[in-house]
């Protein structure tokens, strides 16, 4: 996994392009839902924390159908919340 440059400005990109093109985006479950079925998403990066809710809201429900996805790299921490990167497969 590769580190993001740091920087100053909080809405990196707007004047300040990323040489590789890349674009880092943080939002709620609509934002994120509207990217992943426009398949805007090339990397998941996800933190699991080991609580059941009787409510949320769903990441994945705007999909035509199913997406596979292949593990990159996961990391437990203590407290046994898991950060997971997914890319599409």
């Amino acid at each position: 996994m590769t580190a993001w440059p740091t920087s100053t400005d909080p809405v990196r990109g707007a004047d300040e392009p990323d040489p590789q093109g890349r674009l880092l985006t943080t939002g709620g479950a609509s934002f994120a839902r509207s990217l992943v079925a426009q398949g805007l998403v090339d990397r998941f990066a996800l933190l699991v924390a080991p609580v059941a809710l009787s409510k949320g809201l769903p990441l994945f429900s705007e999909l035509a159908a199913p997406m596979s996805l292949k593990l990159v790299s996961s990391k437990a921490f203590p407290g046994s919340a898991v950060a997971q990167i997914y890319r599409p497969a």
